[in-house]
């Protein structure tokens, strides 16, 4: 009985497609949960890469093999694979004179790859991306760095013709470089369960690490300017009661970083 059920399972391995499989880790990853800084979340920007990279090789597969994404399976994922993915990712990028999420995109590809592997999937090739490793290396940036003249000027604003809103918006650049240049998504999302002993200590959004910094006077002052008005263990009022699902705490953190940098700039 053991020996049947084993070949079965091998039998329906080999007739998982590489978009099935994308399928699932899609749907995994939307429902993996997780705690951040004393809050549940879940991995859907996770699920987000997934999809993405589902949508991108639909198009490709169409375009260059002229062929159904649905019909490959993972034996067909090598080398060239890669690189003329690659290549059409590139090409796309120019056309909106972007670099078309190529890092993304090919590391999701490569982790796709893996976990296949993990489920003992045939045909896992999880050298095929080598030919384009150096592609999935996030270039060296210069980072933007702003004299302490402007912020001194920011600081010297006079708000009053000012919105409440915009006003917030203003609080939270401030209060971002008062916290080391603290990134905006972790700005929104900080609770007071991550002060510790006049530190802050909290898990980055966007990567596992760990960050501590010394909480100064002028952040302080900040957080005291809204004690009372803030939604949960919220340090500031940017997250309200009515964004109850992650999706639209996504948005409210998108749209509400446009906003701070679009009046700062003025």
């Amino acid at each position: 009985f053991d020996e049947k059920k084993s070949t079965l399972k091998k039998k329906v391995n080999k007739n998982i497609t590489v978009l099935s499989f994308i399928l699932s880790l899609e749907e995994r990853f939307k429902n993996t949960q997780k705690v951040k800084n004393g809050k549940v979340v879940t991995c859907s920007s996770n699920s987000e890469l997934y999809k993405t990279l589902r949508n991108s090789l639909s198009k490709f597969t169409k375009e260059e093999y002229s062929r159904a994404f649905s019909s490959f399976h993972f034996d067909e994922i090598d080398s060239e694979f890669f690189e003329s993915f690659a290549f059409f990712i590139q090409k796309e990028g120019v056309k909106n004179g972007t670099k078309g999420g190529i890092v993304n995109k090919l590391k999701t590809l490569r982790s796709t790859l893996n976990h296949a592997d993990k489920a003992k999937i045939p045909g896992v090739d999880r050298s095929a991306y080598v030919g384009v490793q150096q592609k999935m290396v996030i270039g060296k940036t210069t980072p933007k760095t702003i004299p302490y003249e402007y912020i001194k000027r920011i600081e010297k604003l006079e708000l009053s013709g000012y919105k409440q809103t915009q006003k917030l918006h203003i609080d939270a650049f401030l209060f971002s470089f008062y916290t080391g240049g603290m990134s905006p998504v972790d700005v929104i999302n900080l609770t007071f369960s991550s002060f510790n002993d006049n530190k802050i200590i909290y898990e980055r959004m966007k990567t596992p690490k760990e960050a501590k910094m010394p909480v100064v006077k002028k952040a302080l002052d900040i957080i005291d300017k809204y004690k009372g008005k803030c939604h949960e263990d919220y340090v500031l009022p940017i997250i309200k009661p009515g964004h109850n699902t992650e999706k639209k705490i996504r948005n409210r953190v998108s749209g509400f970083t446009e906003a701070v940098y679009n009046i700062i700039e003025k």
